[in-house]
């Protein structure tokens, strides 16, 4: 997703195809921001990633996904502005050293939490004296890897990780299929990264 930085993944490409948009369209009366927020979804907790006391969201349950008419959110998840690819890059390098990541015997670092990138585009808009604000959403996944416990022999608290990792795979697997299924009842809220994702899940979604 991220890629190195000699060649970049579809992460940085797509926030540098906003900026760059962003940066040409903007007008005297229409102007638009980009926040980031990068979060990760570990052991079904939410841990912020770009806090430097990050640890304080990760006791009691982590941080709290909440529902409203417009869509859902984490509750004190942080966001910060990006202007430049350079100011995104800086994100993400702070967001990768607060990532959890562990030897599980077969990879040295393998990612032990889904990553989520999540960039908000706000346009205001002026016509005829009238002001008017548009709100959206990209989110930009990186999921752990499913694991095979006989390959990768894990015990402790690798053996949790992987079974979380799993789980949430499996969940997402389900959603993505009731979906296909036109189901009545599509299950977002087995899991922390499905009830997150569901608003970019839901077959409306753009």
């Amino acid at each position: 997703m991220n890629g190195t930085k000699d060649d970049r993944g579809v992460t940085y490409r797509s926030i540098e195809v906003l900026l760059n948009t962003v940066r040409s369209t903007n007008t005297a009366d229409a102007h638009t921001t980009i926040t980031i927020s990068a979060l990760e979804v570990y052991n079904e907790t939410i841990r912020d990633l770009l806090r430097s006391d990050n640890a304080a969201s990760s006791h009691a349950g982590g941080l709290t996904i909440r529902s409203r008419r417009d869509g859902v959110y984490v509750e004190g998840l942080s966001e910060r502005r990006v202007v430049l690819l350079a100011d995104f890059a800086r994100l993400m390098d702070d967001a990768a050293a607060s990532r959890a990541t562990a030897c599980n015997g077969v990879n040295e670092t393998s990612s032990r939490s889904h990553l989520v990138v999540r960039a908000r585009i706000n346009t205001t808009a002026t016509l005829d004296a009238r002001t008017t604000t548009t709100t959206g959403h990209l989110n930009l996944i990186d999921l752990a890897g499913s694991e095979r416990l006989k390959a990768t022999c894990a015990v402790g608290d690798r053996l949790k990780e992987a079974q979380h990792i799993n789980r949430s795979l499996s969940a997402l697997g389900d959603v993505i299929a009731a979906l296909g299924n036109g189901s009545r009842h599509v299950p977002y809220r087995n899991s922390k990264l499905t009830f997150l994702l569901q608003d970019s899940l839901r077959s409306n979604t753009k």
